[in-house]
C-alpha cells in the first residue's frame, strides 16, 4: 500500500476523494511498462544501482507524486538478498582484528589498534582472502553486504502493466484507510462461502468487529450484513496500527459484490474529522487470492446425493445471513424447503472449521434461529469435552452427510417449531 506522503487526494465538505487513475490510459500503460522493464534491466545490480535509476526516472515525470507511488508498489513486489555466502559481521570482525594485529606487529608497544593504515588494511584482506579461500573483491565486496545498497536485486514478482496500475489504485484507497479509526461496511447478494471468506480475513487481521443484520428489501429479499469494523482508540493512542489492519483488510473486501464501505478518518496533519466512501462503482480489483467460490469436495457429493433423494425437501443455497447478537454472524449453507411451505437453514460443520467453534455454539444457543440443523463432522480436531451441549437439531455425521439424516432432522426440528407456535 502507498503511505501517507504519497497518497493524492483532495478533501472536500469533509469527504476524502482519492485521484484515482484510468487503468486503460495508453499514456499510463506506457509508463507502468516503461518502469516494469526500467526493473528487469537491474536485475542482478545492486539495490543502491536499481535506486539510482528509480530516481533518475521519477525526476523525469511530469506526475513525480505517481512516478513514486509506482516505484514503491514495485519495490513491494521485488526481491533483494545479500552477495555471497558469508556472514558480512563476522567477516567485517575477522578482517578488523587482521589489520589491528598487523598494527601491533608493526608498532610493537604501541596501544593504538585501530587499523587505519592502508598498507595494514590491505595485508589483512590478504589473510582472510587466503584463510576464506576466496580473491580480495570478494572479501571487499562481502564486507558490507549487508548493507541495504549493496544488497543484490535477485527477483521482481510478475506483474503487468495493466495490473501495477490497478494495484495503484487500491494502494491509493488503502493509503487513505491507513487514518481510519472505524469502518462501516454494508453487503449483500453474495454466497455463503463468500461471506465466509470475508468473516475469516476479518478475524485473520485482528479486527473488533459487530454485525447486524441489513433488512430485506425489493431489490435484495435475502437482506444482507452490515460490519462494523472499530479500533481500540483512546485520547493517549494514535489509530496508525489499527488503520493499517483495516487497509490490509481492504483487498479482501474487493472480492465481493454488492457493497458499500463508509470510513471515518483522522485526516492530515491536523487530525480533522473526515469520511471515505468507496463502492464497487469505483472499479478496484483485489489482488488477493480468491478462494470464496471453493466448495469442499464432500460437500460436492452431498449436494449430488441430494438431488437423487426421494424427500418432499428441497435443497438450495443459503442466501440469508443471522446475526448472533452482534458479537458474530451465522452464514448457513443451505435452505431446505418442505413442498408445504415450511423452511429449515442448514449449516455444515467440516473438520477444517473446527477453530472457534466452542464460541460459535455459545452464539447460537442465545441469540440462533430456532429453524437451524446443524450438522457436525465427528472428525473435528477440537476436545470433544470442551464444546458446549450441542442444540437440537444437530446431526452427527463421520465421512459422509447423508441426506436421510438431515432431512429427518429438519422434520423434526420444523414440527416441534410449528408446536411452540400452535
Amino acid at each position: 500500500m502507498l503511505p501517507r506522503d504519497m497518497v493524492i487526494a483532495r478533501l472536500r465538505d469533509g469527504k476524502v476523494r482519492p485521484q484515482y487513475i484510468a487503468t486503460d490510459d495508453p499514456a499510463l500503460l506506457l509508463e507502468a511498462a516503461t518502469l516494469i522493464t526500467l526493473f528487469k534491466r537491474h536485475l542482478g545490480h545492486t539495490h543502491a544501482e536499481l535506486q539510482e535509476a528509480l530516481d533518475d526516472f521519477v525526476s523525469a515525470a511530469k506526475r513525480p507524486a505517481l512516478r513514486r507511488g509506482l516505484v514503491k508498489l514495485l519495490l513491494d513486489h521485488a526481491d533483494f538478498a545479500p552477495v555471497g555466502d558469508e556472514d558480512p559481521v563476522l567477516l567485517r570482525r575477522r578482517v578488523f582484528l587482521a589489520a589491528a594485529a598487523h598494527k601491533r606487529r608493526a608498532e610493537p608497544g604501541s596501544k593504538d589498534t585501530s587499523p587505519r593504515s592502508t598498507i595494514g588494511r590491505t595485508i589483512a584482506l590478504q589473510e582472510v582472502a587466503k584463510e576464506r579461500g576466496l580473491s580480495i573483491p570478494a572479501i571487499e565486496e562481502g564486507l558490507f553486504a549487508d548493507l541495504k545498497g549493496a544488497e543484490q536485486f535477485q527477483r521482481l514478482a510478475p506483474i503487468e502493466p495493466g495490473g501495477l496500475l490497478q494495484r495503484y489504485n487500491v494502494a491509493l484507497a488503502q493509503g487513505v484507510l491507513l487514518s481510519a479509526s472505524r469502518l462501516v461496511v454494508e453487503i449483500e447478494g453474495n454466497t455463503p462461502a463468500r461471506y465466509r471468506q470475508l468473516l475469516r480475513f476479518v478475524k485473520f487481521f485482528g479486527l473488533s468487529f459487530l454485525t447486524e443484520e441489513l433488512e430485506p428489501t425489493s431489490k435484495n429479499p435475502d437482506g444482507g450484513l452490515r460490519l462494523v469494523l472499530d479500533g481500540p482508540l483512546s485520547l493517549f493512542k494514535r489509530a496508525e496500527r489499527y488503520g493499517l489492519r483495516l487497509a490490509k483488510f481492504l483487498p479482501a473486501l474487493l472480492l465481493c459484490e454488492g457493497w458499500r464501505l463508509t470510513a471515518d478518518l483522522l485526516w492530515g496533519k491536523a487530525r480533522r474529522q473526515a469520511t471515505f466512501v468507496l463502492t464497487p462503482r469505483q472499479g478496484l480489483c483485489s489482488h488477493y487470492r480468491d478462494t470464496g467460490a471453493w466448495v469442499p469436495e464432500e460437500q460436492r457429493w452431498f449436494e449430488e446425493r441430494f438431488a437423487t433423494h426421494r424427500s418432499p425437501w428441497t435443497l438450495a443455497p443459503a442466501e440469508r445471513l443471522v446475526s448472533l447478537g452482534g458479537q458474530g454472524a451465522l452464514v448457513p449453507d443451505y435452505l431446505l424447503r418442505h413442498q408445504d411451505g415450511r423452511e429449515v437453514l442448514l449449516e455444515i460443520v467440516w473438520s477444517f472449521r473446527s477453530a472457534g467453534l466452542a464460541r460459535h455454539l455459545d452464539l447460537l444457543k442465545a441469540y440462533g434461529p430456532q429453524s437451524l440443523v446443524l450438522a457436525v463432522s465427528e472428525r473435528l480436531r477440537v476436545d470433544q469435552g470442551s464444546l458446549p451441549p450441542l442444540p437440537p437439531g444437530t446431526v452427527r455425521f463421520k465421512n459422509v452427510l447423508r441426506p436421510s439424516l438431515v432431512t429427518k432432522a429438519a422434520e423434526e426440528l420444523s414440527a416441534q417449531s410449528k408446536g411452540r407456535e400452535d
